[in-house]
């Protein structure tokens, strides 16, 4: 399992204050408790008096052949307070490159990877993300919101490890968040590349017609993303 904001506070990491080092950090500490003990624990050992030792929330894991590696967006810019802007940070980057490095990386034996994004990776064009954030302000969540060069170094990233062994690995991305679901090919150069299905299709009633439409109509956009 890996934490959303909804488990915890709607944006949390996105807002100014989260990442603010004067802001009053009693309820963040209480939320961090909560998620070490309910879903943290699952994967590891939690020592509770020492919480300062866990510098990171993305995790990676190998079962037989599979990798998966966790994301994280929303520890790093709350109780981490991590300095760095952009979605990923420099922490978790070293760890994508280590893992993701073609040949004798972290994911070097495995046939598969799944990386498991809470933000859905690829989402509506970049065009459609600026029109939707004039209504809903957490499009500027999103990585098409202003994020393109680090974007762009994320797929990339994961391509390269796909075809170093060519024919002989796959990628797939698991996304959530924003209550929708479908599933999207990603391309580049014109050759397609990987997957991504989002899963967090629930909702407690049915969305006005309009809201639909226009969800057909922005998931239905290609987008390029730089020049790949």
């Amino acid at each position: 399992m890996q934490f959303d904001d909804h488990e915890v506070r709607d944006d949390l990491g996105f807002r100014p204050e989260d990442s603010d080092p004067n802001t009053v950090d009693g309820f963040y500490v209480q939320a961090r408790c909560v998620y070490y003990e309910y879903q943290r624990q699952l994967r590891e050992d939690i020592d509770f008096s020492n919480l300062d030792k866990l510098q990171y929330e993305f995790h990676a894991h190998i079962l037989n052949n599979i990798g998966l590696f966790f994301l994280d967006y929303r520890g790093k810019n709350s109780w981490l307070k991590a300095p760095e802007k952009g979605q990923i940070g420099k922490a978790q980057w070293a760890a994508l490159n280590q893992a993701f490095k073609p040949i004798e990386g972290g994911f070097d034996k495995c046939d598969m990877v799944i990386l498991v994004s809470t933000l859905p990776l690829v989402m509506y064009s970049s065009g459609w993300t600026r029109f939707v954030e004039k209504f809903v302000d957490e499009a500027q969540e999103e990585w098409e919101f202003k994020h393109v060069d680090e974007h762009t170094k994320l797929l990339a990233l994961m391509d390269d490890w796909k075809v170093a062994k060519k024919g002989s690995r796959e990628l797939f991305v698991v996304g959530g968040d924003v209550h929708h679901c479908g599933h999207t090919d990603i391309y580049r150069d014109g050759r397609r590349a990987f997957s991504q299905l989002v899963t967090s299709g629930i909702c407690q009633e049915m969305p006005k017609e309009a809201v639909m439409i226009f969800s057909k109509i922005m998931m239905g956009t290609s987008n390029k993303i730089d020049d790949e």
